[in-house]
This record gives C-alpha cells, sequence and structure tokens, in this order.
C-alpha cells in the first residue's frame, strides 16, 4: 500500500512542469526571479520560485493517535479546538521543506 508521501511525491511530479510555465509566463517581466529545482538549492535574499506541496501543520487537529490517547487516559480535545496559534505553512519537495513566515 502507498503511504501519502508517495501521492503527494507523484503528484508534485505530474504537475511540476505545468505549474512552472504558468510561472514563467505569469513572472516573464521580472528578470530578478530565480527557478530552482529544489527547495535547498534557495538563497536567503534572493526572489525565488520554488514548486512544491504546500501543506498547514495543525498541531490540534484530530488524528488516530490522539484518539487512542484520549482512550488511554490523556487529555481530549474539543471539537472547537483544532486550529491554535501553533499552526503554520510548510512548502515541501522531495529535497526538504521551508516554513512559511507572514510577510
Amino acid at each position: 500500500m502507498l503511504q501519502y508521501a508517495t501521492f503527494y511525491w507523484l503528484r508534485l511530479q505530474a504537475l511540476k512542469p505545468a505549474v512552472r510555465e504558468i510561472a514563467e509566463i505569469r513572472w516573464e517581466k521580472d528578470n530578478n526571479l530565480i527557478y530552482v529545482n529544489n527547495i535547498l538549492d534557495t538563497k536567503p535574499g534572493e526572489m525565488t520560485v520554488v514548486i512544491g506541496t504546500l501543506f498547514k501543520e495543525m498541531p490540534l487537529k484530530p488524528s488516530i493517535l490522539r484518539s487512542m490517547q484520549t482512550v488511554l487516559g490523556t487529555r481530549k480535545f474539543k471539537k472547537s479546538q483544532f486550529v491554535s496559534d501553533e499552526d503554520y505553512a510548510v512548502l515541501e519537495d522531495n529535497s526538504g521543506r521551508v516554513r512559511i513566515k507572514r510577510g
């Protein structure tokens, strides 16, 4: 059985050429952009285009592991407590991940 990470990787590989083409059309006038194939190739201070999978890390979202912990006696979360100030967005590709900060 394939893991979710494999599906994300396969989807990224399938969509990457089309997304790159659209990005080049969208930002064709911006000569300062650098297109990189891997997140790890980014450098501070450079305007860089990275194509990857965006996801939101949410420590309070429901999970089967947390459900099992609840059964075993640890604290139970209310349904309205899935979102917190600890949530953050991550952009990931096959080489690594970067945390997205608000500018």
